[in-house]
């Protein structure tokens, strides 16, 4: 729901990951940096995101990531918030 309410407040365009400008990829942690900084594909990154829990924790993690062309995900920028304010 979150990345849902950035894209829609930022004007971005939802499109095929292969075709994305970049990825963005929400959680919800009590970790400081949830996700890595690099992926060998797009898969890993998709399946790492998808077990952070995203349920409790005190923050959101709002990251960026970069594709290859041979689906390499490399995070450009990371942010977090509390989730309280949300």
């Amino acid at each position: 729901m979150m990345a849902t309410k950035l894209i829609a407040e930022k004007g971005w365009i939802e499109t095929n990951p292969k075709t994305a400008d970049f990825l963005l990829v929400v959680v919800r942690s009590s970790l400081s940096d949830p996700l890595n900084g690099s992926y060998e594909d797009y898969g890993e990154l998709k399946r790492d995101a998808e077990m952070q829990l995203n349920l409790i924790g005190p923050k959101f993690h709002v990251y960026l990531y970069k594709m290859d062309d041979n689906l390499r995900c490399v995070q450009t920028d990371h942010t977090s918030f509390d989730a309280k304010d949300e």
